[in-house]
């Protein structure tokens, strides 16, 4: 999953921000419609949630449980994330603010300041640290509070529509979709069957992106959403449904009231379909509408249409290499643009570029998330290993 949503990111950009002027190109028109590259980033958050509960709330929180669990997370992240910045300052430079420089070393891109132009992923990386640092705190009273982690969650979604901050409220919307995913592996028991409605979640989700059901509903409600500068916002969590659907299926997972958060999914655009027919808008509507209503009933056409996830298991080694290739893609696109673009134009431009964008990414992908990241990681874990074992000695003599 985490794969399939990183490519769709990448490829999503080098369209949206016309690297190698693809948009002097007619691209069949339907390949739109496979972008949901805004609901892969809420996946992104929905996934990290899940995999710090399974991998931490089953154990107890101590000292020495912290330190490990705070190492493992900057080794998992910053070694990657260092490399992709530095790439990203490469493209800029001498073009440099020193004070957004020092921002962006510790995480305040998205917060304080913009992502660099160079690669305009970083910010979910901000808020990623938070979530982070938040955790610990769930940590320790997460077996007082497990029969009120849906309020709590009720609490943050109200959260968004109280403040009035617009960075406040993008924050604390990829918060709701990393706490469903912790949510998750607190309320995960038996394992369903692999054979799940992959497909019509799959449709409804791009059905919900291509009606921007979020936004009309959002905006019927409270007339006017923002279009300012924040990555997220509250219309988003009309993708938290089917962003859980859909992963619970992909996991295999049986939670309580499954049901219930699938008739959530289904009822959201059905509602704003029912408002489009019934105030006429459907006599001249817009293209998004219309292939969202076919989308959405093709969706509910093949919701007893299942297909065996185990399936997936063929696409393991993209996850395997996926925050690097969503950190990577984006430089090196930006880099290789500018650059080829000086000698090459036309069709040889978008083949040649395209095709040294695969590879450079791919390739860096694979060396750093299979080659350098376990290295450090053994490193790092080992001399953590030592430094307690060394204390426990001292202790004890």
């Amino acid at each position: 999953m985490r794969g399939i949503c990183a490519f769709n990111v990448a490829i999503a950009h080098l369209y949206s921000f016309n690297f190698f002027n693809l948009k002097n190109y007619d691209f069949p028109r339907w390949l739109s419609v496979l972008d949901f590259a805004h609901a892969a980033v809420l996946m992104f958050f929905l996934l990290s949630g899940y995999v710090i509960g399974i991998n931490h709330l089953d154990i107890p929180l101590s000292v020495k449980n912290l330190k490990t669990y705070l190492i493992k997370r900057l080794v998992r992240i910053y070694p990657i994330y260092l490399i992709a910045l530095l790439l990203s300052i490469a493209c800029l430079y001498p073009y440099l603010n020193k004070s957004e420089l020092f921002g962006h070393f510790f995480f305040l891109q998205g917060i304080l300041l913009k992502s660099y132009s160079s690669n305009v992923v970083l910010w979910s990386l901000s808020y990623e640290v938070i979530y982070y640092l938040i955790f610990p705190i769930l940590w320790l009273i997460h077996n007082r509070i497990r029969n009120y982690m849906f309020s709590l969650l009720a609490f943050t979604i109200l959260a968004q529509f109280i403040t009035k901050d617009p960075t406040l409220n993008a924050i604390i919307t990829g918060a709701v979709f990393w706490q469903a995913g912790l949510l998750i592996s607190m309320l995960r028991s038996q394992q369903s069957p692999p054979e799940q409605p992959v497909i019509s979640y799959f449709l409804l989700l791009l059905a919900i992106t291509s009606l921007d059901t979020g936004r009309f509903i959002y905006d019927l409600i409270i007339k006017h959403l923002s279009t300012g500068e924040p990555q997220l916002a509250p219309n988003d969590l009309l993708f938290l449904p089917v962003c859980t659907l859909l992963f619970l299926s992909i996991i295999q997972q049986k939670i309580r009231f499954k049901n219930i958060i699938q008739w959530i999914a289904i009822i959201g655009p059905a509602f704003q379909i029912f408002l489009l027919y019934h105030f006429k808008h459907l006599e001249n509507p817009k293209t998004g509408w219309l292939v969202g209503i076919v989308l959405f009933a093709l969706s509910l056409a093949t919701i007893a249409y299942k297909i065996d996830v185990r399936k997936f298991l063929k696409f393991e080694f993209a996850g395997k290499i996926s925050y690097a290739v969503y950190l990577f893609h984006f430089p090196i696109a930006f880099y290789l643009s500018d650059m080829l673009s000086k000698y090459l134009s036309g069709f040889v431009l978008v083949f040649v570029g395209l095709t040294a964008w695969s590879c450079i990414t791919l390739v860096s992908a694979f060396l750093t998330e299979l080659k350098l990241q376990p290295r450090i990681k053994e490193y790092f874990l080992r001399k953590d290993s030592i430094a307690i074992t060394s204390s426990i000695t001292k202790q004890t003599t």
